[in-house]
């Protein structure tokens, strides 16, 4: 066994409908535009249970599944349902344990 997160499934997750609207982003919007949320901790679930949810954010929110484009004059949001690429990992250890391994 290796204390390093093990890959379990990997897919995009789509609201499969997308309105086409292109939204112009703000100064706020630019300088948060390189974040983004890159761990999600939960208890354990089922990938597909997990895709089903995550598929109902894009649907209600449709920059959630659109990428970023840069123009001349801004920065756009372009709600085309492009999709979210979650990733499902697993680790044989407990949290507390794994907050051993990682040192700030």
């Amino acid at each position: 066994m290796t204390v390093w997160p093990q890959l379990r499934s990997s897919r995009t997750v789509r609201a499969g409908r997308a309105d086409g609207r292109t939204l112009r982003l703000g100064p706020m919007d630019t300088v948060l535009a390189d974040l983004s949320v890159s761990v999600v901790l939960c208890r354990p679930l089922g990938a597909d249970r997990l895709a089903a949810g995550l598929a109902l954010a894009p649907d209600r929110v449709p920059v959630f599944a659109g990428r970023l484009r840069a123009d001349r004059d801004a920065l756009r949001a372009v709600c085309d349902d492009s999709g979210v690429p979650p990733e499902v990992y697993t680790v044989d250890r407990r949290l507390g344990a794994l907050s051993l391994l990682v040192q700030p």
